[in-house]
C-alpha cells in the first residue's frame, strides 16, 4: 500500500507492484508518499485492514490497479511454480500447460477458499489467488479509481494522476514495459475457464471484464 495525506494506492499481487514501488520510491520525498512495506501483508494490505489499523481513512481517494483475471491467475502460477518462464521452447510450454491445467482443475477452488480465510492462511500464494474485490471491499465507489493494467495508456495516466508526475514509460522497471502477455489464454481449456468464471465472478462484474 502506498499513501499520502489524501490518497491511497492498493497493491494487488501481479498487477504491476514493482512499477508502483519504483514510482513510490522515486517520488515520495517531494509529495509525502509513504510505502507501507517490509512484510507481504503490509505491501498488499486490504482496504478494510487499512481502515481498521488506521493506515488510511474513509475520506481518502482510493486507487487500485486491475488486471485481466485469466492473465493474472496464469501469471501468478508461473511466478510461484515455474519462474523465468519463456514461450520459446514448445516442449516446455506443453509441459507447463499441463501443470497449469492440473492446478486449476484440482487445486484452484480449495486454494481460492483458503485465500479468503484472512486470519488463517497468509502464504504468498493466498495473496496471489485472492480476488481483487477482496482488497477493496467496503470502499465507497465514489472514492474508487480503477487503473487497468491491460491498457498501457490508461495504466500510465492512472499512475500519473496518483503520483502527480509525468511518467516516461521507457524508464519503468524493465519487467513491466510489456504490461502483460497476450499468450496467456492459450493455457486455458473451456473446462478451466468455467472454473475461473465461477470463482472470480465478482471480479468480472466489479471491474467490467468480459467472461470467455
Amino acid at each position: 500500500m502506498i499513501t499520502n495525506d489524501n490518497k491511497c494506492l492498493l497493491q494487488i499481487p501481479k498487477t504491476g507492484t514493482m512499477t508502483m514501488l519504483y514510482l513510490g520510491n522515486s517520488n515520495r520525498a517531494n509529495k509525502n508518499y509513504k510505502i507501507h512495506g517490509g512484510r507481504f501483508d503490509k505491501i498488499h494490505m486490504r482496504y478494510d485492514q487499512g481502515i481498521e489499523n488506521g493506515t488510511i481513512n474513509t475520506d481518502m481517494e482510493l486507487y487500485i490497479v486491475s488486471r485481466n483475471i485469466y492473465y493474472k491467475l496464469c501469471s501468478a502460477f508461473l511466478f510461484r511454480k515455474v519462474n523465468r518462464f519463456t514461450f520459446k521452447y514448445p516442449k516446455r510450454v506443453e509441459r507447463i500447460k499441463n501443470m497449469f491445467k492440473n492446478f486449476v482443475m484440482n487445486n484452484l477452488e480449495r486454494l481460492y477458499n483458503e485465500s479468503m480465510e484472512f486470519d488463517k492462511h497468509n502464504k504468498m500464494m493466498n495473496y496471489f489467488l485472492r480476488p481483487m474485490t477482496a482488497y477493496c471491499k467496503g470502499c465507497p465507489k465514489e472514492k474508487l479509481h480503477i487503473i487497468p493494467l491491460d491498457d498501457k495508456e490508461k495504466f500510465i495516466s492512472g499512475l500519473e494522476k496518483f503520483f502527480e508526475i509525468k511518467i516516461d514509460p521507457t524508464k519503468l522497471p524493465r519487467k513491466h514495459k510489456s504490461l502483460g502477455l497476450s499468450n496467456y489464454m492459450d493455457f486455458y481449456t473451456p473446462e478451466m475457464i468455467e472454473i475461473v468464471n465461477k470463482l472470480y465472478k465478482d471480479d468480472f462484474e466489479f471491474f467490467g471484464f468480459e467472461m470467455k
